[in-house]
C-alpha cells in the first residue's frame, strides 16, 4: 500500500504523507487531519471514505475519530481513552477497545 494519498481540498489536490498523520476527526461537516509538525489539513471527505484508503495501523475508535496507532502515548483502561503524541485525548467506544488493544499488541511489545 502506498504511504501517501491525495485529498481534494476545494481547488487543489493535497498530498498527505500517511506516516505523518496522527489522527483524523470529524466536526461540523469537515474532517480535520492532524499531522506531526503541527500541520492540519481540513477537507469535506467523510471519515468512512478516508478510512477505506488508510493502512492497517489506522483504527476508527469512535464515530468521529480515526487514529494512527503508532502515535498513541497512553491507553487508559478505566476511562477507555487514548492520549496521542500531540497531547490530544479521545474516548474509545466499548466495541472498539478489543480491536485497539489487539492493534497495540501487533505494533508494540506490551509488558505487564
Amino acid at each position: 500500500m502506498n504511504n501517501s494519498i491525495f485529498i481534494d481540498i476545494g481547488h487543489q489536490l493535497r498530498k498527505v504523507d500517511l506516516e505523518q498523520v496522527i489522527h483524523l476527526y470529524y466536526v461540523d461537516g469537515a474532517t480535520t487531519i492532524e499531522m506531526s509538525h503541527d500541520t492540519k489539513v481540513v477537507c469535506c471527505t467523510t471519515l468512512k471514505e478516508l478510512f477505506q484508503h488508510l493502512p492497517h495501523y489506522f483504527l476508527r475508535i469512535n464515530r468521529n475519530v480515526i487514529i494512527n496507532v503508532k502515535y498513541i502515548t497512553a491507553y487508559y483502561k478505566l476511562s477507555q481513552s487514548v492520549s496521542m503524541s500531540n497531547g490530544r485525548n479521545f474516548i474509545v467506544t466499548r466495541r472498539n477497545v478489543t480491536q485497539l488493544v489487539s492493534q497495540m499488541k501487533s505494533q508494540f511489545t506490551l509488558v505487564k
